[in-house]
């Protein structure tokens, strides 16, 4: 475990405390700048972006108060991947004194390490000063300066959840030569909301309610909602018993729509939930829908992350889970894990030879699917393939063959489709 402390500056010097009442109406102490230490370097957002630098060694002055904010088990590595993440968001063009600020960044920050937000009054003070005579003289010209109008301005808020909202229904596509190779139903944003009401906090609804209405609604959702909804996520996962999980995996599925979205998914994320899955035994109803909606994942990740899913697949025993899929006994978890499996080989078009425990997995799932597919007209518990899963069965084996060891090939060539 680490420490986060969050160190607080006061860029008036003193003077803030002493003349804001003159000036303004009102008693401001501080006008706070705020950076976070964590893993020994002190980070912070301004007008060249995200910096870091020792601690105590910013150009900001002396701090005023060292606040500790708790203790993370995040890994610098991760930590570090995070910061890449959201780096577009916190650029040089989207710093704003009032709106997007140093301390925008500290409390997303803390969000993603600890869970908590920084103190409030420190975040409600570009409101406070707003609400002055002299913040309402000087808003425009500190908007101009920015290049932007006020984000308030534009009356942007959220959406309510009891009102049904009905998503974006563009189709994304992430193979343009195989649109098929993707899953994009979209629920209203009220009914997904709700699915998850049960599991999830006020704060992640909120944030899953305006990541999604942006993404389906053709916009990129703020770093601060997309921040808290992956740290939510995270700690759903951590929670909820995995057999459990399918509300949260759809969301994370929904995000993977979006090439732009799904690439700010730490890989981490990805790496926890194959790896959490693949030791759930799908025996109960529930735990086939999760598995159902975890191959789904895949096949949008697939399409729009790859080398992200890819590492996640490698690192978390993922290949066995995807062979789990294609040999369920629900013909639509078998045709969802099919789409996947086919959509990583023509990622991989590429490469002469497929990994060996891919290439087996798919095999031997393939040939335990078949034979199910077989006696499914005596066996209540199996649903036969389609049409539809016999044609991707085919494509999948089609891809496969020529790029697998000999025996494998051989096993592939055996089945009769």
């Amino acid at each position: 475990m680490t420490d986060v402390f969050l160190h607080i500056y006061d860029l008036s010097n003193g003077i803030a405390a002493q003349l804001s009442r003159q000036l303004t109406g009102r008693h401001f102490k501080a006008i706070y700048h705020t950076a976070v230490v964590v893993h020994g370097r002190e980070y912070y957002f301004g007008g060249n972006g995200i910096e870091s630098s020792l601690p105590d060694e910013t150009p900001y002055g002396r701090t005023i108060e060292r606040k500790y904010m708790g203790s993370t088990d995040i890994s610098d590595t991760v930590w570090q991947e995070f910061l890449r993440t959201i780096r577009k968001d916190y650029s040089v063009g989207t710093y704003h004194l009032l709106e997007h600020n140093c301390n925008t960044f500290s409390n997303a920050a803390c969000q993603f390490l600890v869970g908590c937000e920084i103190p409030g009054e420190i975040v409600a003070l570009p409101k406070e000063f707003l609400e002055t005579p002299l913040g309402l003289m000087l808003r425009p010209q500190i908007d101009a300066m920015y290049g932007r109008h006020s984000l308030a301005a534009h009356g942007q808020q959220g959406l309510s959840i009891s009102q049904p909202q009905v998503l974006y229904a563009r189709r994304r596509q992430g193979y343009q030569d195989h649109p098929d190779l993707i899953f994009n139903a979209k629920p209203t944003l009220s009914k997904l909301c709700n699915t998850l009401l049960s599991a999830m906090s006020d704060m992640q609804i909120d944030a899953v309610e305006h990541v999604l209405a942006a993404l389906f609604d053709g916009r990129q959702p703020s770093a601060s909602d997309f921040i808290l909804l992956l740290t939510e996520l995270k700690r759903f996962f951590d929670r909820v018993p995995p057999a459990d999980s399918f509300p949260a995996l759809d969301v994370l599925r929904l995000i993977a729509l979006d090439k732009e979205a799904a690439q700010r998914i730490p890989a981490a994320l990805f790496e926890q939930v194959v790896s959490i899955q693949a030791a759930v035994e799908h025996e109960s109803p529930t735990s086939e829908k999760t598995l159902l909606v975890l191959m789904r994942l895949i096949a949008n990740a697939t399409s729009t992350t790859y080398p992200r899913i890819s590492r996640a697949m490698s690192a978390g025993d993922g290949y066995p889970l995807l062979g789990r899929g294609i040999a369920s006994h629900s013909r639509l978890t078998s045709k969802a894990a099919l789409i996947a499996a086919l959509g990583i080989l023509l990622h991989d078009k590429s490469a002469t030879k497929v990994e060996d425990a891919f290439a087996l997995g798919i095999a031997t799932a393939l040939a335990e699917r078949i034979d199910m597919n077989l006696t499914a007209a005596t066996n209540p518990l199996v649903e036969a393939w389609s049409s539809s899963e016999v044609d991707l069965a085919r494509r999948v084996v089609q891809e496969l063959t020529p790029r697998t060891d000999q025996d494998v090939g051989e096993l592939l060539e055996s089945f009769e489709l």
